[in-house]
């Protein structure tokens, strides 16, 4: 018999809870929100790469995979955690960083079709990330 897969969705956070702040960084993201689409549980998972020197991206790909997920919202994808997460499976999808957002209030919009779904990533890696770029800018 087989097991029935459930669908499983990631969200990036800065705290630990979905009611908390939506974190737009994916391999630096503190947690990652966890919800069964199907049972509606969720748990909340520290992300083992948040202070990692290097491939924090990979690493917290890697998380999520082993973990069962078949998709991840998070505001940016690097090259590295991209190849991660489309080799497993895994749908991405970014959620909007022009207002603050709780990661329950980025599940409501991945349940409504309101997000935006990935097929490349969306910055060149580490050095290239916007929030980089923008803070290259103010100087």
């Amino acid at each position: 018999m087989l097991e029935e897969r459930k669908m499983k969705v990631a969200v990036s956070l800065s705290g630990r809870s979905m009611d908390g702040p939506f974190d737009a960084r994916f391999g630096r993201a503190a947690f990652f929100g966890l919800t069964d689409m199907d049972t509606g549980e969720q748990e909340v998972l520290e992300n083992p790469a948040v202070g990692a020197s290097s491939g924090a991206g990979v690493q917290a790909a890697q998380s999520v995979v082993d973990r069962g997920v078949q998709v991840v919202v998070s505001g940016a994808f690097g090259p590295k955690a991209h190849a991660v997460l489309a080799s497993a499976g895994v749908v991405m999808y970014v959620a909007p960083s022009d207002r603050p957002l709780t990661g329950t209030e980025v599940l409501k919009l991945y349940r409504e079709q309101g997000l935006e779904r990935v097929t490349a990533p969306t910055h060149a890696g580490h050095h290239d990330h916007p929030a980089r770029a923008a803070e290259r800018g103010r100087r």
